[in-house]
């Protein structure tokens, strides 16, 4: 299954390099291209070129990457709609996913969070969700927590004080493909009319922020986040961790079948949710609110994805020090330790929650 990947990954890179129209600025001394957006005009736009061939400004490179690395900012990229132009149905399918009208969402209700947790036996912080959990509790925050667990046939290894909102279900899973998973406790979601928002988490992950200050994001702007990577040069992705709003939810759950079978993937958990969303948001902001955003910290410093940027966020020298293993093409930082220096540099920095923490 490595081996496919890094294929797709090599393939990837080589056809980006093939198309490449003009030549990338220097790590050092960015340069923006001339042309606007108006460039596009009579290019043949297949998906793989890069932003600044397209006519875009290209990023600036990341001190976190290394010379062949495209340069991550510090922030999250508010002005992703610059490639809407590009954004376009291929096919049929996608044209009708784009003609449904909208659903009804909840946004006159105060917050109320769905949280989805997938693991496959092992609740690793247990200790922390309980805490994070009784706050919002003695706050009287509404909130609902399910749990679906991988290895069905066997006992719960760590996290038992949880055990009361695991699921008495599974779902089929694979690498990059647990839609499956998200889409059976999206509808379970969906049958408490009080429910506002979705969110993905894993038993690997920790809190960051109160119930109560997310509640408050979420008021001020209840739109759909997701952690966005279109600098890669041949997906439009984000990644599985991500919040959305219930009338989104809703319509992708109950179009799943034509979403899954109108939208071609590599990784289903990063391109089923995303490019869908991200279509309707181009066509109509206002309907279908879409904000660059990651929720979930994860440490992919290591590699040349976009989402490298999450170790510029906040100052992470004491968590940088912890024991760890390197990212890689598919996976970010393990983290094997967890100071309390470390936990507050994460606490400091503007993700709602973290990953990955053994």
């Amino acid at each position: 299954e490595m081996a496919l990947w890094r294929l797709f990954f090599a393939a990837g890179l080589c056809r980006t390099a093939a198309v490449r129209v003009r030549p990338s600025a220097s790590p050092q001394e960015p340069k923006l291209p001339d042309e606007g957006l108006e460039s596009t005009e009579g290019l043949e736009l297949t998906g793989w070129e890069e932003p600044e061939q397209r006519g875009f400004p290209p990023r600036v490179k990341s001190r976190q990457g290394n010379g062949n690395c495209m340069m991550r900012a510090p922030r999250f990229d508010s002005h992703w709609r610059s490639n809407c132009p590009v954004l376009r149905p291929n096919n049929e399918g996608q044209s009708s996913w784009l003609d449904l009208p909208p659903v009804e969402g909840t946004t006159k209700k105060p917050p109320k969070l769905a949280l989805m947790m997938t693991i496959y036996d092992t609740i690793t912080h247990a200790d922390m969700w309980s805490a994070w959990l009784r706050s919002a509790d003695e706050a009287g925050l509404n909130y609902s927590l399910v749990i679906h667990k991988k290895k069905q046939e066997e006992p719960l290894k760590k996290g038992q004080e949880l055990e009361r909102f695991l699921l008495n279900r599974s779902a089929t899973t694979e690498y990059c493909r647990a839609t499956t998973v998200w889409q059976l406790m999206i509808g379970m979601g969906l049958k408490d009319q009080d429910v506002t928002h979705f969110a993905t988490i894993t038993g690997d992950s920790i809190p960051l922020k109160p119930l109560s200050q997310i509640y408050a994001h979420l008021s001020k702007n209840p739109a759909s986040r997701m952690c966005m990577d279109f600098d890669f040069g041949w997906r439009v992705r984000a990644e599985t961790w991500w919040v959305m709003r219930r009338a989104d939810a809703a319509l992708l759950h109950k179009h799943q079948t034509l979403v899954a079978t109108s939208f071609p993937v590599v990784c289903a958990d990063e391109e089923l949710w995303m490019k869908p969303l991200a279509l309707r948001s181009c066509r109509d902001p206002d309907s279908s609110p879409l904000v660059n955003e990651c929720v979930m910290f994860t440490d992919w410093t290591d590699s040349c994805k976009d989402w490298a940027n999450h170790a510029e966020f906040s100052d992470f020298r004491n968590l940088h020090r912890e024991q760890h293993s390197r990212a890689d093409i598919s996976h970010p930082r393990t983290y094997y330790s967890l100071s309390r220096a470390s936990l507050r540099e994460l606490e400091a920095s503007p993700f709602w929650f973290g990953r990955k923490f053994a």
